[in-house]
């Protein structure tokens, strides 16, 4: 693989429920558009976070929101929200989504992961893209 473009997706807005933007992924349409979701929350690891839905038509150089995702249904009766998303065209037209759920009712207040652990590279909440080249993805690359 060789990254052939970075760009930035969306920045993050500090003592917001878009302090931390994580797991973003892209597909690359049928019609040379982009489109990206990604995981906005107040932290890494919140009760308020949600999925977001992301276009950008210069092959990623720019992108505009089109909308935040809500679940207010409950599953069993429990309450969640959406950690991640990720899309593919099946057709011109007709995307599917597969997403994760996460149970917030079973285990209120109770963190997925250790919150005192961070990653090295981590040093300010973004999403960035990179636009990658191989030769199963070179609808991501267009000239």
């Amino acid at each position: 693989m060789k990254i052939v473009e970075t760009g930035i997706l969306s920045h993050g807005e500090p003592g917001t429920a878009r302090a931390a933007l994580t797991f973003p992924s892209v597909v690359a349409l049928s019609s040379a558009a982009l489109l990206a979701t990604l995981r906005a929350g107040s932290t890494k690891d919140a009760a308020d976070e949600t999925v977001e839905l992301h276009r950008s038509d210069d092959g990623g150089r720019t992108w505009r929101a089109l909308r935040r995702f809500s679940f207010d249904e409950t599953i069993a009766g429990a309450r969640g929200t959406l950690k991640v998303c990720y899309l593919t065209e099946l057709a011109p037209g007709h995307l599917i989504a597969a997403a994760m759920w996460v149970d917030r009712t079973s285990y209120p207040g109770q963190p997925l992961f250790n919150p005192t652990i961070r990653m090295q590279y981590h040093c300010r909440s973004r999403a960035v893209v990179r636009l990658t080249h191989t030769s199963h993805a070179r609808s991501l690359v267009r000239p």
